[in-house]
Order: C-alpha cells, then structure tokens, then sequence
C-alpha cells in the first residue's frame, strides 16, 4: 500500500532501542509498530497546515480509526507543531519540524521532532 506523498512505510519489531527518526523505529511497548509516513516542514507558521493535511490524509489512506480520531489527532499534532516553531529553534531560520505518523496495536502514535531549544546561559 502506498502512503502519501511517496512516504516511505517501514515495519520493525523486537528492539526497544528508539533511534532518531533518520534511523528507523523500533517497536513501541513491545508490539510491532508501523511507520505510515513522515513530513518534513519548514519551521514556519503557515506550514501547520500541512502537518495537520499530511496526519488526516495518512490515516485516511491507511483507514485507521474514525472521523473522530483524525480531527482529534489533526488538532494535537496541529498544538505541538505550533509550539514547536514557537519555542524552538525549529521556527528560527533554516528550522523544520518533522512529523512521523505510526501504527501501533492499539492505535497510532503521532511524533513531532524538533530541533531544539537554544543553549542558554545562566
């Protein structure tokens, strides 16, 4: 089944080490876990939009859950891109937030990566 996008869609499972998301997925509470698709934005307000498209449409494709839990999972990812690009250095120049969408046994996992805060000086 293709994801969208021409998002690549990996299965792993057995390893509990967690590996950054260029690495690949391990499984997640022990179960296989699915990766559905990944989108890399620019770290800027008007690209929310398009993580919020890109989580609805995957999960549309791949018929996971209901109405319900697309807009439920649309508005969190939505939350978190949005303060990702406020409070890190992903909404600075040159910035990107990355969305992973997966499969787990019991529902999806959506995480949002960011790049950091800045160092601080005390």
């Amino acid at each position: 089944m293709a994801t969208p996008e021409g998002n690549s869609r990996r299965r792993w499972s057995g390893s509990t080490h967690r590996p950054g998301p260029r690495e690949g997925w391990a499984s997640v509470g022990g179960s296989p876990a699915t990766v559905l698709g990944t989108l890399t934005i620019p770290g800027r307000p008007e690209q929310v939009s398009s993580a919020r498209a890109f989580v609805s449409r995957t999960l549309s494709v791949h018929k996971i859950g209901t109405d319900t839990d697309h807009d439920t999972a649309t508005l969190l990812t939505s939350e978190i891109v949005t303060n990702a690009i406020a409070h890190t250095t992903s909404g600075g120049e040159g910035g990107t937030v990355t969305i992973v969408v997966i499969s787990i046994t019991h529902g999806i996992l959506v995480e949002v990566i960011d790049n950091g805060s800045a160092a601080r000086r005390w």
